[in-house]
């Protein structure tokens, strides 16, 4: 019997899930204590006035800290960090309306992370060079507070992600959301990814092909947190901004090019306009992710090429997941419009040249991947030990 509780025990701590804790939410002298993975690593995104957060400790296992430490970076610019103990208590001696202001939070890893060379984490407060070198690595990036947030109509945290450098042989994939246990194989929340991987159904069989872009628009991140990851050495220039577009209508920077659009709360009609190349053959498109609100919600995308060649027009409703759609034209344009509430990730693309030209079969492709089910409450490793230590139990009891 012994033996079996410490099998028991053993299942029951071997995964967790990473945590966040904003600072707002925490505004007791008698704070609850929460239960956290014991050897995860602490970090803490906050740009807050230090008056407020020198009257914030945290206390894990018996140690109690002030929040100093942590908004020092490493030398090499990454987050510096804590371990916890497998508990984990926020003491705030600030007023209830001071702490409504706050926009910072902590972020948990899990243990597993914390001993993976390849795991980094990164806080943006100002302006930010991340760079990795290794073959494989994983960058979190844990956005802080607008520091020029002007209204409503702007995300409160954005990354502005410019000049990233990769090989061409390297894969590239943004991620929204915070990586679980299993996010070297989950692969479900990309919103941006480069090279572009697509299938095409030819008549006898599947053509897989790659298009990598060495030109990307600067990509406006509106998340709390997000993460890269890559199978190779890459770097990247970020700030601490939101460029907000005249009038909703921005232009690219070139014809063979990509970027994306992201919306998590307010979003009017937006236009992209590309510079294709007259005449020229080509091809344009985009990755479509979509969670709407209800079954009245939905996202309308046009692709408008010339005065000679329809555009097309693509309604999204309920929860789609990489979704790919392009056609063998140039575009001059994105639109997207979203009619109630909802929210997408969408990356488009525009290049000259018939690279993509495999099949006379048709011209207009689309593609969606299986939709699986983003995380909300952990991986299914972690349900899959719950439902081990359930039959276990019901064992003990019988």
């Amino acid at each position: 019997m012994p033996t079996l509780f410490l099998l028991l025990f053993l299942i029951l701590v071997v995964s967790a899930d990473p945590q966040t804790f904003y600072l707002k939410n925490h505004h007791s002298r008698t704070p609850p204590v929460y239960d956290v993975e014991s050897g995860a690593n602490l970090y803490l995104a906050s740009n807050d006035d230090w008056m407020y957060l020198k009257n914030i400790t945290f206390k894990t296992g018996n140690n109690t800290y002030t929040l100093e430490k942590l908004l020092v970076p490493n030398d090499d610019g990454s987050a510096a960090s804590i371990p916890v103990a497998g508990d984990f208590s926020i003491y705030n001696t600030n007023n209830e309306t001071v702490t409504r202001r706050l926009t910072g939070f902590f972020y948990i890893t899990t243990a597993l992370q914390t001993q993976d060379p390849t795991f980094h984490v990164f806080v943006l407060q100002t302006t930010q060079s991340v760079r990795v070198t290794g073959i494989s690595s994983t960058v979190v990036i844990l956005n802080t507070g607008l520091i020029n947030f002007t209204d409503y109509t702007e995300p409160t945290m954005t990354s502005y992600v410019t000049n990233i450098n990769q090989s061409p042989n390297t894969n590239l994939y943004f991620h929204w959301g915070m990586p679980y246990d299993d996010w070297k194989s989950q692969t479900n929340n990309t919103f941006f990814q480069n090279p572009i991987v697509y299938l095409v159904m030819m008549r006898f069989n599947t053509h897989v092909s790659h298009r990598f872009f060495d030109h990307v628009e600067p990509l406006q991140v509106g998340l709390d947190y997000w993460y890269f990851t890559v199978d190779g050495p890459v770097n990247m220039y970020m700030e601490n901004k939101y460029v907000r577009i005249d009038n909703y209508n921005t232009n690219t920077t070139a014809t063979s090019t990509t970027g994306v659009m992201i919306s998590t709360y307010l979003f009017v009609e937006c236009s992209v306009e590309i510079r294709p190349i007259e005449y020229g053959v080509g091809v344009a498109g985009y990755i479509i992710t979509t969670f709407m609100d209800d079954d009245g919600s939905m996202l309308d995308i046009e692709l408008f090429y010339d005065d000679f060649y329809p555009s097309s027009y693509n309604d999204y409703q309920c929860n789609n997941i990489g979704v790919l759609y392009f056609d063998y034209q140039q575009a001059y344009s994105v639109t997207v419009r979203r009619y109630e509430g909802g929210t997408f990730y969408l990356q488009y693309f525009n290049f000259a040249g018939d690279v993509w030209q495999t099949s006379t079969v048709g011209n207009k492709v689309t593609s969606t991947t299986p939709v699986a089910t983003t995380h909300k409450n952990g991986s299914a490793a972690v349900f899959a030990i719950k439902f081990v230590v359930f039959v276990l139990m019901a064992s003990l009891l019988s």
